[in-house]
């Protein structure tokens, strides 16, 4: 990859600003970045690992959350009322 692909514009798309990257600069599409701007004016882009799901990990997938309810004692669907929950409306 070259230092310098060529110039880029900024352009308007909605309410953001875009720069559109050329294919020679070998970015794979959805790859995360993190944009710095230091005091020079200069945009650096870092990339950076797409965050976790927590809910997608092999931890998640194996727990058992009706364990964890029970231990609570929150018996799902089977609430008592704390209010007028069923109270008629004019």
């Amino acid at each position: 990859m070259k230092d310098s692909l060529k110039y880029y514009k900024i352009k308007k798309q909605g309410n953001s600003l875009t720069i559109s990257i050329n294919k020679d600069a070998e970015i794979k599409e959805g790859q995360l970045y993190s944009l710095e701007i230091n005091s020079a004016g200069q945009l650096i882009y870092t990339p950076v690992e797409s965050p976790t799901n927590i809910w997608d990990t092999e931890e998640a997938q194996n727990h058992n959350f009706q364990k964890d309810l029970k231990e609570i004692g929150f018996n799902v669907g089977n609430e008592s009322s704390k209010g007028q929950e069923g109270a008629e409306y004019c």
